[in-house]
């Protein structure tokens, strides 16, 4: 049986104790990010669309507005969906004492960047459980690349220079960025970009996460912040643009 990813984590989320499983997939379709590793962050208990339409899936998403507002790009019954019943199948064997599978596979292949988070926060998986994960990249060379919304809160603190805030206007930026936080801020179309912020160079350059990977969290005196435009399916778009005007 061809192995297509790990599960690197099952049990409570940190965001109210509710079961959740964290599955490494190794490659990935998505032309935005490029064949990566990713982490998808799922309810063990509840398809993902199903948890969302039920309101379960704040065990995951903890208090992401837009999980709140349905201004989420990610489709629910396509990626997600499948990682979970692909897990359900028993595909995806356990990474093992240490993460030791994984720790193979990153060596064998030498993937340039780790993508935390395909779907949910990675603040929902306790911190300590995921120090095999940083250890086998950094040592085998894979930029981690990932964002959170919980940036506000002490769960979140150990996390910092792993993620990047994931922040909706300018004045959650200049927040997050003095509590010590690079920021990923998305917007409306056509509002400004502050001079301390770049516009993501996928919708610029069209370059992947892959090639970029200047979404690792660490933070540094005149490092840039990265901007970019609400995304996804137009009602969506729509929106998060909604609930930005009501905000």
């Amino acid at each position: 049986m061809s192995i297509n990813g790990f599960v690197l984590y099952e049990g409570p989320s940190t965001l109210g104790g509710d079961g959740i499983v964290a599955i490494l997939t190794l490659r990935s379709s998505n032309t935005k990010t490029g064949s990566i590793p990713q982490l998808w962050i799922l309810r063990a208990d509840t398809e993902p669309h199903t948890a969302h339409r039920l309101g379960l899936d704040s065990a995951v998403c903890g208090g992401c507005r837009h999980a709140r507002d349905g201004s989420c790009y990610v489709v629910l019954h396509r990626g997600p969906l499948s990682v979970y019943r692909t897990w359900k199948r028993g595909r995806y064997p356990d990474a093992g004492p240490g993460m030791v599978r994984v720790w193979q596979w990153l060596r064998l292949h030498q993937p340039r960047a780790i993508r935390l988070g395909a779907y949910g926060d990675p603040v929902a998986i306790p911190f300590a459980s995921m120090l095999p994960l940083f250890a086998a990249a950094r040592v085998n060379g894979a930029t981690l690349i990932g964002y959170t919304h919980q940036w506000r809160s002490l769960k979140a603190y150990p996390w910092k220079g792993h993620l990047m805030a994931s922040v909706d206007t300018p004045k959650e930026r200049g927040l997050a960025a003095r509590r010590g936080w690079r920021t990923f801020r998305t917007k409306p179309p056509g509002e400004a970009v502050d001079a301390s912020e770049v516009v993501c160079p996928a919708t610029t350059r069209g370059m992947t996460c892959n090639a970029c990977r200047a979404c690792d969290g660490l933070a540094s005196p005149g490092r840039s912040s990265v901007v970019i435009d609400a995304h996804g399916a137009p009602y969506k778009v729509k929106r998060y643009s909604a609930g930005r005007a009501s905000a």
